[in-house]
C-alpha cells in the first residue's frame, strides 16, 4: 500500500484549506464523507510545488476501498484528482453526467482500433467503443473541475464505494 511514501498525519479540515479551488475544497470535504461514513481508509503525504522545494506546499491524498489499490489520488496543489472507475456499469451513464466529466473520461480513452483485444480496459460509450490508454489502466484523471462536476463524481465515487466494498460473508443456517 505505497511503503514508497512518507505517510503524514494531518486533518482533513488542514488539507481542505491547502486547495485552492473552490470546487475542489466542497469536492474533497464530500469524498472524505463518504469514506468516513463507509468505513475506509485513506493516506496523506506532504506534497512541495518543486523538487527543490522541502516546505510542506501542499498534500497528496490516497483513497481506499480495497486495502490493494488507491481508488482515488487527490493532489491538492493545481488541484487534480485520479479516479480509478471499476464499475463498468458506469459508463452506462456518461450522459447523465456533467460535460466536463463525460469529457475528462473520454479523453483518456482512444477509439478502439478493430484489432484483436488485448486485454485492455475497454467500454462502449453510444456505440463506440473505447479502450483506455493503456498506461492509466482503469484511472481516469480529472484536472478541472468546477462546480457542476461534483454531483457527477461523486455519483461516480459513491458507485464505486458499493461496487469495490468488501461485503460480509452471509452465514447460512
Amino acid at each position: 500500500m505505497g511503503g514508497q511514501y512518507h505517510w503524514i498525519d494531518v486533518s482533513r479540515e488542514e488539507i481542505i484549506q491547502a486547495i485552492d479551488n473552490p470546487a475542489g475544497k466542497v469536492l474533497t470535504a464530500a469524498i472524505f464523507d463518504a469514506f468516513i461514513a463507509n468505513g475506509l481508509t485513506y493516506k496523506v503525504r506532504a506534497q512541495a510545488k518543486s523538487k527543490k522545494s522541502s516546505a510542506r506546499d501542499g498534500y497528496t491524498i490516497y483513497f481506499y476501498i480495497k486495502k490493494s489499490k488507491e481508488s482515488i489520488i487527490i493532489n491538492t496543489i493545481y488541484y487534480k484528482m485520479q479516479l480509478r472507475i471499476n464499475d463498468r456499469s458506469t459508463f452506462e451513464k456518461l450522459d447523465d453526467y456533467s460535460e466536463n466529466v463525460r469529457k475528462a473520461i473520454l479523453i483518456d480513452s482512444v477509439r478502439s482500433p478493430d484489432d484483436d483485444d488485448d486485454n485492455s480496459y475497454v467500454f462502449t460509450y453510444h456505440g463506440t467503443e473505447y479502450r483506455l490508454c493503456y498506461q492509466l489502466y482503469e484511472n481516469f484523471k480529472f484536472t478541472t473541475i468546477t462546480e457542476e462536476d461534483i454531483d457527477s463524481l461523486m455519483d461516480i465515487i459513491n458507485r464505486e464505494i458499493i461496487f469495490g466494498k468488501p461485503r460480509k460473508k452471509q452465514i447460512q443456517r
